[in-house]
């Protein structure tokens, strides 16, 4: 194992080298020296179908920083082997990739022994815009995800499922997707994995994304009946609410009966009933903001019945204090 992180590090210092005095003459202005041909081999050394090369895969994700090498490795995955270690090597280094929605008006090359130098770019490149970045992404992605995975795989991917999606997926436009796309023919497995990492995030989102992520639960087990066996535990703790990656009972959802807030307590008392099979309407709360929810809640407090009649004022016209009664 040393010798091989030797010889990755010596790889990426000739890429370095390589971007930085290039083997021929190229016009700066409309191209860029990138050795893409080496930073291929060197994918393609990582995602072997052989051995397992996750630590090799986490040194290499200090280059993968570096703009144009995260282009030009993503572009690089092959889609042509569906080994197990293939694929768990692809999920580690795709794993790795860090965000690519920052914008750069500079072209990135590697130099030096870690790091970068920059040169201006003044022609419209790829790298220069997120449609390109993105693309190449999702593409990997897709690439990926297109191929029956096993069972120890969905578990790695609800791992790096972060509390990020909440905030995203309370938007109309993604709402709506992810229910166009749930109607199709998806495993049992892949559906009742994502029900359950829902589930667990909803014991941390906030109460006006709950009242649309409980019934986009639901739907999601209507859409895919047999689903039903995975929210029925007769034997189970009551008391017991740790989240377990390898537990299939979405048991979060009864945990949200006791929840602070009367309409979300309300929403999870669908869990303990019988799904209807009409699927429910979640348009109405998709917009729903935590500010509007407190006013409906203000708007909707009824008078409570007295044996008194309230006090309207504290003094009355004459300024001094009203006794009624003695």
């Amino acid at each position: 194992a040393p010798m091989q992180e030797s010889a990755l590090c010596s790889l990426i210092k000739f890429a370095s080298t390589e971007g930085k005095f290039p083997l021929h003459d190229l016009d700066w202005i409309e191209h860029y020296s990138f050795p893409r041909k080496l930073i291929q081999a060197v994918v393609e050394w990582l995602l072997s179908q052989e051995d397992d090369m996750a630590l090799l895969v986490s040194r290499f994700q200090d280059y993968l920083d570096m703009e144009d090498v995260r282009h030009y490795v993503l572009s690089s995955v092959r889609e042509n082997a569906v080994m197990p270690i293939y694929q768990n090597n692809v999920f580690t280094l795709l794993s790795n990739v860090n965000s690519l929605l920052s914008i750069t008006r500079n072209c990135i090359f590697v130099s030096g022994d870690k790091y970068l130098y920059r040169c201006k770019c003044e022609c419209n490149d790829h790298l220069s815009f997120p449609s390109g970045r993105h693309t190449a992404f999702e593409r990997s992605w897709l690439g990926f995800l297109k191929y029956k995975l096993p069972n120890s795989m969905y578990k790695k991917v609800l791992v790096i499922l972060c509390d990020s999606i909440l905030p995203h997926i309370s938007t109309t436009p993604f709402v709506h997707c992810v229910s166009s796309f749930s109607q199709s023919h998806l495993p049992v497995y892949l559906v009742a994995a994502f029900a359950k990492g829902l589930s667990h995030l909803a014991l941390k989102a906030l109460p006006a994304a709950l009242l649309m992520v409980l019934p986009f639960i639901y739907n999601l087990i209507r859409l895919h009946p047999a689903c039903r066996v995975l929210t029925h535990r007769p034997n189970g703790n009551e008391l017991d609410t740790d989240y377990n990656v390898v537990e299939e009972d979405p048991t979060q959802c009864h945990t949200l009966l006791k929840h602070c807030q009367p309409d979300v307590a309300k929403a999870a008392m669908a869990i303990n009933k019988p799904l209807s099979q009409q699927e429910d309407d979640i348009s109405e709360v998709l917009d729903l903001s935590t500010y509007e929810q407190m006013e409906q809640d203000l708007k909707q407090s009824k008078t409570v019945p007295l044996e008194f009649d309230p006090a309207i004022k504290l003094l009355e016209e004459w300024g001094y204090w009203a006794c009624t009664s003695l």
